[in-house]
């Protein structure tokens, strides 16, 4: 009875892991489709990103929906944006725009979006 127990516990442990792990993957590739600078490699991630999604679809026990994202979102739309991308042949150039100077009214807006949901959240607890 004590080993059926620890290993339901470690593998709770493991789907644990793997949850954090693809939510953490699918942020920062996310993050890095909308901030990096060659469109290529900005499709890639949105690839990535697609695919952590679905593993996370699946850590949950979704897998028809899993299967469908990958098919549907990887297989078509992604490597459709891949050729199109690929065939536009875009040339990466430097910008000289200082984008920091929008830097404080981003910020005041971020924290007035902020703050109604961190009032929702702290209502509920």
């Amino acid at each position: 009875m004590k080993s059926i127990f620890l290993s339901i516990m470690t593998t709770i442990k493991v789907i644990n892991f793997l949850f954090y792990f693809f939510s953490a993957l699918a942020i920062i590739s996310s993050t890095l489709v909308i901030t990096i600078k060659n469109p290529v490699h900005a499709v890639l991630f949105l690839i990535l990103t697609f695919i952590s999604a679905a593993n996370l679809l699946f850590l949950l026990e979704i897998e028809f929906i899993s299967l469908i994202l990958i098919v549907v979102y990887v297989g078509a739309i992604a490597v459709l944006f891949l050729f199109v991308v690929m065939m536009m042949d875009i040339k990466i150039t430097e910008s000289n725009k200082n984008y920091f100077k929008y830097f404080p009214i981003g910020s005041f807006l971020g924290l007035i979006f902020l703050i109604p949901f961190l009032k929702l959240c702290l209502q509920h607890n």
